[in-house]
């Protein structure tokens, strides 16, 4: 039996094990290692990867590609007269991976740990790990695309602080990623789930149709799919050359325009905005600056187009650092992912930490706005697994029932983030005062959320977990909530903090009262920046380092050690 790594890609996906000590990826039947994310069925015939690539010209109303973008939807494909999701196909696309890779490796793969782009909500993970059901296969555990391509890149035993731009076919990640020794910490993330390189050959397919007086969208389905693979073929060529022609046939009309690099540059602009965006959110979430970070990784196939490059190069105030193989790295990465996940000699002190990529909360009566507002529980950026905790009560006397609609995202709209749940519970009817519950929210790395509310008046303790869909199952008891909020605990603890901390007491009790005020002061200040850093392991270390000398003086002035009345005694013979 074995484990392999599947980096499903929204254009192009790939298979890797680990071997030897060695990461090894897997070639397909064809003996290249990318396989197109596409699946063309007709008359019962069912075609994965290059193959059906092709299709999507001779029979596009059969061949799907792109449906990565539509996981955790209720999107459908209808292909030869069978209706399939995106995850339908995506199962496809792993099970010819896995097909790939048990005819490479010589034995049965039972488990696969499968890539997602960091930006994936609730839905689409839970989509994703989905596959595992429809295969009847082990997909115990999904690793974020950038995490995977940190671990590829990180030189262990050095201290390293960059960003992660993995940019693909179909979707964008950024994270910036803070490695500590043995640590590699995802600090904060960004990404757009429908921004890639499909959409730069959307905007020059756009273009040419605008100069030749077509619309696109009224195009047939077949041309449409014609002449976005030749503007990806033209936006291909201008890889290497000046310029490029793209020519199309409609209704036995020949339209044909040449393009130049500048051409293109000026047509994808839009796109790139919204790139640097993207890139902006997650460094600004990440509170470092620029003079922080080492170099820009780039990942992903459209990363390696000119273009992004020299627009890269152009708005960043940092170096950008050159990977070989670039839409390979995530794939890599998960090779050695296997190595850590099976405790290898090689890796096997090496920690890999991930944080929540959306806020998860609950809808909650505002009494300053007057109005139902998103409430907070587990925040952004927060560290996995994490389990958090916050106190509600009941909105009018006399009340029954609570429902608890769970949600995810970052506006304070409550309906601008996305529902992922809902749950009622009964409480006891209370004229005289509201009842009080305490909601507490466990995530675990694989976006495994669950829920558990107290009634502090009857002790009643309810516990769900999140299903696919909106259906929430209840429970009696998991081990596997206690663990995760064991380890949150443990991740949670702040050790040094906290006997500094401690310390900053006890001298405050001491001080004249003359100057224990702007003490306080001076502690509250320490206490916000350290909040501040968050993820920040470098951060953090430095504010740390200068509370305790802080204190170390306080002390000594406490003490009078300070004092020309003693001599030092490092002098003594």
């Amino acid at each position: 039996m074995a484990t392999i790594g599947i980096d499903l890609g929204t254009t192009n996906s790939l298979a890797v094990a680990y071997l030897d000590g060695e990461v090894v990826l897997i070639p397909n039947s064809f003996g290249e290692f990318l396989t197109p994310s596409v699946v063309h069925v007709s008359k019962d015939i069912l075609t994965v990867g290059k193959l059906a690539k092709e299709r999507l010209v001779t029979d596009s109303a059969n061949t799907a590609q792109l449906f990565k973008r539509s996981m955790g939807t209720n999107d459908s494909f209808v292909l030869d007269g069978q209706v399939f999701t995106a995850l339908d196909l995506s199962a496809l696309v792993v099970k010819q991976l896995i097909a790939d890779a048990e005819a490479f490796l010589g034995e049965v793969v039972d488990e696969v740990l499968i890539s997602v782009p960091a930006y994936f909500n609730d839905r689409q993970r839970q989509a994703t790990k989905a596959i595992g059901e429809v295969l009847n296969i082990k997909v115990e555990r999904l690793i974020n695309e950038p995490s995977s391509a940190a671990i590829a890149c990180h030189e262990l035993g050095t201290y390293e602080l960059f960003i992660v731009f993995d940019f693909g076919g179909g979707t964008l990640d950024v994270s910036v990623v803070d490695c500590f020794e043995n640590v590699i910490s995802i600090t904060a993330i960004a990404g757009d789930n429908f921004l890639g390189g499909s959409d730069f050959d959307k905007a020059i397919a756009e273009h040419f149709c605008q100069v030749q007086g077509l619309d696109f969208d009224s195009l047939d389905k077949t041309v449409q799919s014609s002449l976005l693979l030749a503007a990806e073929r033209c936006k291909l060529k201008l890889q290497d050359e000046e310029t490029a022609t793209i020519s199309l046939v409609v209704k036995e009309e020949l339209y044909f325009k040449k393009y130049s690099q500048d051409d293109v540059r000026e047509i994808i602009k839009p796109v790139l905005h919204r790139v640097k965006k993207v890139i902006a959110r997650a460094v600004k979430e990440s509170g470092y600056t620029a003079q922080d970070l080492d170099y820009f990784i780039l990942v992903g196939g459209s990363s390696q187009m000119p273009l992004v490059q020299q627009y890269l190069k152009h708005i960043l105030n940092i170096p950008i650092k050159k990977v070989a193989d670039m839409d390979e790295l995530v794939a890599r990465g998960l090779g050695t992912y296997l190595a850590i996940k099976e405790r290898k000699e090689q890796v096997k002190d090496l920690v890999v930490t991930d944080i929540c990529p959306f806020s998860l909360g609950v809808d909650s009566f505002n009494e300053d706005f007057q109005k139902v507002a998103f409430s907070k529980i587990i925040s952004k950026n927060t560290v996995l697994p994490a389990s958090a905790s916050a106190f509600y009560q009941t909105h009018d006397l006399g009340q029954s029932q609570v429902q608890f609609n769970i949600y995810q995202g970052e506006s304070f709209n409550v309906d601008s983030n996305l529902k992922l749940g809902e749950f009622s519970i009964d409480v006891p009817v209370n004229h005289q005062k509201h009842e009080v519950v305490k909601v507490t929210f466990s995530y675990d790395i694989n976006s495994l959320l669950y829920v558990e509310v107290d009634v502090l008046s009857t002790k009643e303790h309810y516990i769900y977990q999140m299903g696919r869909g909106k259906n929430m199952e209840r429970l009696s008891k998991s081990s596997h909530l206690d663990r995760i909020k064991t380890i949150s605990s443990n991740l949670n603890s702040e050790p040094v903090y906290e006997a500094l901390m401690e310390k900053a007491e006890r001298i405050c009790q001491e001080l004249p009262y003359h100057i224990q005020p702007k003490f306080i002061e001076k502690i509250a200040q320490f206490s916000r920046d350290y909040d501040t850093a968050f993820n920040n392991i470098k951060k953090k270390q430095e504010i740390l380092y200068v509370f305790k000398r802080y204190l170390e003086q306080l002390e000594s002035y406490v003490y009078g050690e300070d004092l020309d009345i003693f001599r030092d005694l490092d002098d003594d013979n």
